[in-house]
């Protein structure tokens, strides 16, 4: 897959999640695996999504991305804020006192379920649109 697809699928999302101010880079880190991905927020509306590849199967591709701008759009519509006291994250007005290093506890975090679940129908409406 060429990085002006993955672009393109980023604005697509940025229009179906409804974040339209978000200004979004991709970037790719040859140190990850090639199926890992994280999106970092910066300031205001600024976030970069590393990927390990974008060499791999185009929905796949597609999949980590709309996961990760699942967290994107958490961040700037449902008040997203990891580490927001020390181990404690704020979401959706809510505070999860969760260990983001333990798997268990990190992929039960109900920001993470919501990425999980948003990854094959985000897919799906933009190879059907």
């Amino acid at each position: 897959m060429k990085m002006k697809e993955c672009k393109k699928f980023v604005n697509f999302c940025k229009t179906y999640l409804n974040v339209p101010k978000a200004k979004v880079k991709i970037k790719i880190d040859k140190e990850f695996h090639a199926e890992d991905a994280c999106v970092h927020h910066k300031k205001g509306h600024k976030y970069i999504i590393t990927l390990g590849s974008i060499d791999l199967m185009d929905n796949f591709v597609y999949m980590i991305l709309a996961h990760e701008m699942t967290h994107v759009k958490q961040f700037e519509l449902d008040g997203l804020e990891l580490y927001y006291k020390g181990r404690k994250s704020r979401f959706n007005g809510q505070i999860y006192d969760i260990d983001l290093d333990n798997d268990s506890e990190y992929f039960s975090a109900p920001w993470e379920v919501e990425a999980r679940i948003n990854e094959v129908p985000i897919t799906y409406y933009y190879n059907n649109r």
